[in-house]
């Protein structure tokens, strides 16, 4: 006679050094519930460099890995702000442009106001420098949103420490509670609907996707009907 157990289910809550976080992405009556994971570990000091940002950052930034492709810094903020972890001041994606060193955007003004007042030889380094200046520059968007790559990684960013430690904390009661809810069912208790990934944000903070956007694309009065 078979058993009337039902199945356990294997939840990963690790990955080499990473914490497995599982994030809702859909809630949908009678429909099985759907996460996202994101990968999270803290952030490396020696790449602070290459996201051209500054060392006060290392002890209170992590590296996540695999982040929703409709991620912004707000979905972040709410995000863990629901959870009740700690507040995140910035995200820096790897695939949104940098903000240029401020050690280079000061040394090509320096060396455009330098060359003012000089021959026509200096002139040429001085046109050669703005031009060095332009190429920092980035270009206008076209588009007001990053839709991401799948397994984008970006550094979260918190206000101090502290945020970072509490934040780290909860991240681990989040993937141990899922981990054994997951073992008694497929469903977890609908209390998880307030941790639902985009919950929270005001309506018009952030630019829209999918049918709304192409809505105000296409009737851009028509919303304010």
């Amino acid at each position: 006679m078979p058993s009337s157990t039902a199945p356990t289910v294997q939840v990963a809550t690790q990955w080499e050094d990473y914490d497995v976080l599982p994030i809702l992405t859909s809630l949908l009556p009678n429909q099985p519930n759907i996460y996202h994971n994101l990968y999270l570990r803290r952030h490396n000091p020696e790449h602070t460099s290459t996201i051209n940002a500054s060392h006060d950052i290392d002890d209170r930034s992590l590296y996540a890995l695999n982040v929703p492709i409709d991620s912004t810094t707000t979905h972040f903020r709410s995000y863990f702000s629901s959870i009740g972890a700690g507040r995140v001041e910035t995200v820096i994606f790897e695939d949104e442009p940098l903000p240029p060193q401020a050690t280079d955007v000061a040394s090509a003004q320096h060396s455009s106001s330098s060359s003012s007042f000089t021959t026509n030889k200096s002139k040429k380094r001085k046109r050669q420098a703005l031009e060095n200046f332009d190429e920092r520059l980035p270009l206008p968007k076209t588009w007001d949103r990053t839709v991401h790559k799948s397994g984008t990684s970006a550094v979260i960013v918190f206000v101090d420490s502290a945020s970072l430690e509490m934040t780290m904390r909860i991240v681990k009661r989040q993937i141990a509670t899922h981990s054994k809810k997951k073992r008694k069912s497929k469903e977890l208790a609908s209390d998880e609907e307030s941790h639902l990934w985009g919950n929270g944000i005001i309506s018009g903070s952030v630019p829209s996707l999918g049918v709304e956007r192409m809505l105000f694309l296409l009737f851009p009065n028509f919303l304010c009907i």
